[in-house]
């Protein structure tokens, strides 16, 4: 008996901390970086991050696809 209650107690503190926000989780995600503008350099779309390139698309239209190491002077 006192270990069924003692189990229904922690189910239902557990229950009850699953509805409490995570600050650190709200803060990180509620950044957003003005600089993620999406730019273009032949087939490629990227976007400048710390001070280098991240490609994030590709055209699927085409057949070869060369990957700069550079683009606008940005590894």
């Amino acid at each position: 008996m006192k270990k069924n209650t003692i189990t229904a107690l922690t189910a239902a503190l557990c229950l009850l901390c699953t509805g409490l926000p995570a600050p650190s989780i709200m803060t990180s995600s509620a950044v957003v970086s003005a600089a993620d503008e999406e730019l273009t350099y032949e087939n490629l779309t990227y976007v400048v991050e710390n001070d280098s390139i991240t490609i994030t698309k590709c055209d699927k239209t085409a057949e070869t696809v060369e990957v700069p190491a550079m683009i606008d002077g940005l590894p």
